[in-house]
């Protein structure tokens, strides 16, 4: 009788999956810190800071993706994106322009942000 040990078949069956800890919740989107390293290297080595299923076809609906190694600080600014994005590629606006509207707004909210510290 051959014998596997289980630890080996469970390896052999499970593939590292790139979530390291989830980050939270934001209008129904769960968003997840991932290792981008991991992605870029058996996934999509397209994939850089942050994604969501609409580019990323490997990233599940109303999921947003955040690389591991992103600037602190940087989360919201990276959600917002992402909501904007996402919402008008599932209208069927075509990426390039989703990413320039989200682009936009991210450089409103980060004039807002910016402004706001120097007021305070």
């Amino acid at each position: 009788m051959n014998h596997i040990p289980q630890h080996n078949v469970n390896q052999r069956l499970t593939k590292k999956k790139p979530y390291v800890k989830k980050y939270g919740v934001f209008s129904g989107f769960t968003a997840w810190i991932v290792d981008g390293a991991y992605i870029r290297e058996n996934i999509d080595e397209e994939f850089t800071n942050f994604g969501q299923h609409y580019e990323f076809r490997f990233i599940p609906k109303r999921e947003f993706w955040i690389d591991k190694e992103y600037a602190p600080g940087e989360e919201k600014y990276f959600i917002d994106h992402l909501l904007v994005e996402y919402r008008l590629m599932e209208q069927g606006i075509p990426y390039r322009i989703a990413h320039k509207r989200a682009v936009r707004i991210g450089r409103k909210e980060r004039m807002k942000s910016r402004r706001a510290k120097t007021l305070a």
